[in-house]
């Protein structure tokens, strides 16, 4: 084999070597996923009542991914999330700009709730935009596990942040309503 089969040969194991790796560690993760109740927000107009002819805006949270990095001798795990959110208004209208409340909470595998930490998307419609997708990133999202289980063990779920009000007209009307 000569030097420049040889390299090229390297070069192709040692991608696929690194895909193993990322596939080997995101295995490794706390898994990731959108509460269904939480999953929707629908935003009316203030003081008026809560009917399609007054919904201002409706925000969806639609895809969660994430990639981690872990220590096993400090039982540490750090993720970095992608939120995927699309959001709609029934007119055009003029530009608006909305700051929309969310949250990501950990859930371990005996289904018990541990930290939980808010945050802010900006929602930005353009003059005449009726549709809009964004991607909002969270950079560093730390779990400390407990002493018998393993980053794998979590999973970060994300939901927007709603009102009473809000939950129970996502109950009564979304497409998880019963």
């Amino acid at each position: 084999m000569n030097n420049v089969t040889r390299s090229l040969v390297l070069i192709l194991a040692a991608s696929l070597l690194g895909s193993c790796s990322t596939e080997r560690m995101l295995a490794k993760c706390p898994s990731t996923g959108i509460l269904a109740e939480a999953s929707s927000m629908t935003s009316f107009v203030p003081g008026k009542p809560m009917v399609p002819a007054n919904i201002v805006y409706r925000i969806d949270a639609r895809k969660v991914t994430t990639a981690c990095s872990g220590d096993k001798d400090t039982r540490t795990s750090d993720s970095s999330l992608e939120i995927s959110f699309r959001a709609y208004r029934q007119k055009g209208g003029g530009a608006a700009d909305y700051t929309v409340p969310f949250f990501v909470v950990v859930d371990d595998s005996d289904g018990n709730l541990g930290q939980k930490k808010t945050y802010s998307a900006r929602l930005v419609f353009q003059p005449g935009q009726t549709q809009v997708d964004f991607v909002q990133p969270i950079d560093s999202f730390p779990i400390k596990a407990a002493h018998s289980k393993q980053a794998f063990d979590y999973h970060l779920l994300v939901g927007l942040l709603l009102t009473k009000q809000q939950l129970e007209y996502n109950r009564k009307t979304d497409r998880y309503a019963e």
